[in-house]
């Protein structure tokens, strides 16, 4: 067997463990890139203590200030239980990571009628309140601040009102 013929193949295998192996990085690469997005996603996993301030969208009025608590859930899931007026209310909905700090969340609540005091809570008033909003949280991952809009429905669907908000919130420990 002359040289040619052993190095021909040689480097032939050469060339395409190297090509495998550059894949490999690339790869792993993209592994640890999804990886990454993957834990900054679940930063906002947890129980979750927010001031809620309601304000009228055209004015920035202050409507309502009061304290709530939201559970972010593993695989985008989300509880909220807002403490207003006599009806402490439970919301349901959803939230999604958009990349770096950012998220985004919708959730409904039912509307209940306010109770006279001292009377058992309210029933529910027949509508349905639809929030959407933006959630930046911070750098270290133990705050954050949201803005959101809410659409006061009927049970047809029909928008009753539109409602403004800011949530300050601080991680449970």
């Amino acid at each position: 067997m002359n040289k040619r013929q052993v190095v021909a193949p040689t480097a032939g295998m050469i060339l395409m463990v190297g090509a495998l192996l550059g894949a490999g990085d690339r790869l792993q690469a993209n592994d640890d890139s999804d990886r990454a997005a993957r834990e900054q996603a679940q930063r906002i996993e947890g129980v979750w203590l927010p001031i809620v301030t309601i304000t009228d969208c055209q004015t920035q009025a202050v409507i309502a200030t009061f304290p709530s608590m939201e559970i972010y859930v593993r695989g985008g899931g989300y509880v909220g239980f807002g403490a207003v007026q006599k009806s402490d209310q439970v919301g349901m909905g959803a939230w999604r990571h958009v990349g770096g700090r950012n998220y985004i969340s919708e959730y409904q609540f039912f509307g209940y009628a306010p109770a006279p005091v001292g009377a058992p809570d309210g029933a529910p008033d027949g509508t349905l309140l639809k929030v959407s909003g933006t959630i930046r949280l911070s750098a270290d991952g133990t705050s954050f601040t949201s803005s959101q809009t809410a659409d006061v429905l009927d049970f047809a669907g029909n928008v009753l009102a539109r409602i403004c908000g800011t949530r300050d919130a601080t991680r449970l420990q």
